[in-house]
């Protein structure tokens, strides 16, 4: 008898297990979250949905998309997603691979020939369409987004100055704009679509997502959430020339579709194999350094790491200037989470993700959002200390440089030195100390305030990131630009090679 009693014990206690981890959460601290960011200016809308098991359990918006009466925030509402803007290209990519038209392991250039890379190193190898899947092709940061009365520079032109290999390729995971506008380039040479027709025919029409597209200088786009930049609309429309990079606009509605469609929750839509599908979110070269973020590498178009019970997690954020998107997905619990805004914070979609997680139990480990998460002060390694001098590649010109590194400071010097670059001679920048340079291993970051020479761009100060890989006695790796104020947003990488001093 008190064996039955034992056993109907055990029972009871299992039905009660199974009714709480069935049971909904209550997603109204989601709701209370948003309200808060928009009435305290900290974001001008907010638009979040949720999905577990392939249905909907929370959709919401709060805020003003656009001026005018219509301009009340929906979940319906097309915002710019920005880089989540990759998982579809690369989704795009895979699916010409599934039609045995691509082969992902062939260099990019079987297919777009005239697209010639620069090597630093004239013994790397072409990179092929899974390097630039994964960010592992050994290409720089770029990013070019200009106002619509400004003038468009095209990719071909960009990738002219820009397509330059400073890595080995399959060696380090390095974030690439690039790599996606030359994969959107493969879709259009291969399919004979454009990118945006491409896009629209094989996954937003066949995944019946109804409000999402590629974004198109020529059309009006009269019910979509303009962006935000301090609190005010701005007066036009922002355009991306790395079109695979960022170009797309979606719902929070339309992204839980594309989301569960990853899960393999969208039946009618087979396009991809299971094993295709989790190849895109596992992939990891184990012979490639993933130094950014705490246990998270970068599969095919999606970021991907594990919750702090163990269980896999893949996700991809999105950021420019006036908006934000974030897009979630915990495949153990079949859950998808959505968040899109027209005010650029990465760190509240970060946040919002977070608190909605929390409500189904999913709680994530310390620094996955953290790219320097990994990274020690530059005073914890000895070797740095001393003076390393080089050059600066722009153009055709070699800038001389040194990097002065001392237990209490660090300084980054150009010589005195007036360069052309492209059209316009500009003066550089002399002598300025780091905001920081961290080390992990032989990966070295810094970040400095400076001028530089951007060739038809006006002059500005510039945010000068530094990337370093340490080789014996050098220093091998890239610096990026970017604008510090005015309307353009641009991110610009150099060649940057440095030698340690003897004495």
């Amino acid at each position: 008898m008190r064996t039955l009693k034992l056993y109907g014990l055990v029972f009871l206690l299992s039905i009660t297990n199974l009714f709480a981890q069935q049971k909904e959460p209550d997603l109204s601290v989601v709701r209370e979250e948003m309200d808060q960011l928009v009435a305290n200016g900290a974001l001008k809308s907010v638009s979040v949905s949720i999905s577990r098991g392939g249905k909907t359990v929370y959709s919401a918006a709060v805020g003003t998309a656009r001026q005018g009466d219509s301009g009340t925030a929906t979940p319906f509402t097309p915002y710019q997603i920005a880089s989540v803007t990759k998982p579809f290209t690369a989704t795009g990519i895979m699916l010409l691979a599934s039609q045995n038209k691509i082969d992902i392991d062939d260099p990019f250039t079987t297919y777009l020939p005239d697209y010639n890379i620069k090597k630093v190193d004239s013994t790397y190898h072409t990179p092929t369409i899974r390097e630039l899947l994964s960010h592992t092709a050994g290409l720089g940061t770029y990013f070019y987004v200009t106002p619509e009365h400004e003038k468009q520079i095209s990719f071909e032109d960009s990738w002219k100055h820009f397509g330059t290999q400073f890595e080995e390729p399959g060696t380090v995971y390095e974030y690439s704009n690039l790599g996606y506008a030359l994969l959107s380039e493969i879709i259009e040479e291969v399919s004979g679509l454009s990118y945006a027709q491409f896009m629209k025919k094989e996954i937003f029409q066949a995944l019946e997502m109804k409000n999402s597209f590629v974004i198109d200088p020529q059309e009006d786009y009269s019910n979509t959430a303009v962006k935000s930049i301090n609190d005010k609309f701005i007066d036009g429309e922002l355009y991306n020339n790395t079109e695979g990079a960022g170009n797309i606009y979606s719902t929070t509605e339309d992204l839980l579709k594309f989301g569960n469609f990853h899960l393999g929750l969208t039946n009618e839509f087979p396009a991809l194999s299971e094993e295709q599908l989790m190849q895109m979110h596992t992939y990891k070269n184990p012979d490639v350094f993933y130094h950014y973020y705490k246990d998270t590498f970068y599969g095919l178009g999606w970021y991907a790491s594990s919750d702090n019970s163990g269980s896999p997690i893949y996700w991809h954020e999105g950021g420019t200037a006036g908006a934000s998107a974030m897009l979630f997905i915990v495949p153990d619990r079949e859950i998808v989470i959505s968040i899109t805004s027209n005010t650029f914070n990465s760190a509240i979609m970060q946040q919002l993700t977070k608190t909605a997680l929390s409500e189904f139990g999913v709680k994530l480990n310390e620094g996955i959002f953290n790219p320097i998460a990994n990274y020690k002060d530059i005073a914890a390694n000895s070797e740095l200390i001393g003076k390393w001098s080089g050059s600066l590649q722009i153009g055709e010109t070699d800038i001389p440089v040194d990097l002065l590194i001392e237990e209490d400071d660090i300084y980054f010097n150009y010589l005195d030195h007036t360069v052309v670059s492209h059209t316009m001679p500009q003066p550089l920048f002399i002598k300025t100390g780091f905001l920081f340079m961290m080390v992990n291993n032989n990966r070295i970051i810094g970040s400095v305030v400076g001028n530089l020479p951007k060739g038809e761009l006006p002059e500005s100060r510039n945010l000068l990131n530094i990337k370093f890989i340490k080789e014996g006695n050098k220093l091998k790796g890239f610096l990026t630009a970017f604008p510090l104020g005015g309307e353009l947003h641009y991110a610009f990488p150099y060649y940057l090679e440095l030698t340690k001093s003897q004495n």
